[in-house]
């Protein structure tokens, strides 16, 4: 699954999922094949738009990025301020109802993401990673495929912080 609707969303599909899993669950979702050229174009314009808010916009993978807003409070106010202003900019200019996590990290930043997909805003304060993360399930960390899943679950760990909480050896 490359991109869902928010009812897609709703009937427990998530991007990355495979396909005929995701048909399983939502019998009636319709598949509509990608169009590169339009991929293309449509990262190209969000892309210029994040470049505005920060010169250290990085992009990762189709449809996400990560932007560095270090150094920009004068100009957009608190991370929090200028993750609005960015979620409103797409809205506005794009039509896109974009998913914005702010974060000190990357992996909690992705992760603040995925709790308000496919749309919303989602700040974590510098310091309240852990008490943000640990009540998670461990399927909202990225990466983490369906074998992985299966063995995680016969292991009884759902939370994130389950997981982290075993040591190296276990």
């Amino acid at each position: 699954v490359h991109d869902l609707s928010r009812e897609a969303f709703t009937e427990g599909i998530r991007r990355g999922m495979f396909l005929d899993y995701a048909l399983k669950r939502c019998r009636g979702a319709a598949v509509v094949d990608p169009d590169p050229s339009l991929c293309g174009r449509a990262m190209k314009a969000v892309m210029d738009e994040l470049n505005a808010f920060s010169p250290l916009c990085e992009r990762a993978g189709a449809g996400h990025a990560f932007l560095d807003l270090s150094g920009t409070q004068r100009l957009f106010g608190p991370a929090v301020d200028a993750a609005d202003r960015i979620r409103r900019a797409l809205r506005d200019r794009l039509s896109l109802d974009a998913g914005v996590g702010g974060a000190a990290s990357k992996l909690v930043s992705k992760v603040a993401t995925r709790v308000v997909k496919p749309g919303g805003l989602c700040t974590v304060i510098g310091g309240e990673e852990r008490s943000f993360l640990d009540p998670l399930p461990v399927r909202i960390l990225p990466g983490f495929d369906l074998a992985i899943m299966e063995r995680l679950q016969a292991f009884n760990l759902a939370t994130v912080g389950q997981l982290a909480g075993l040591s190296l050896a276990q």
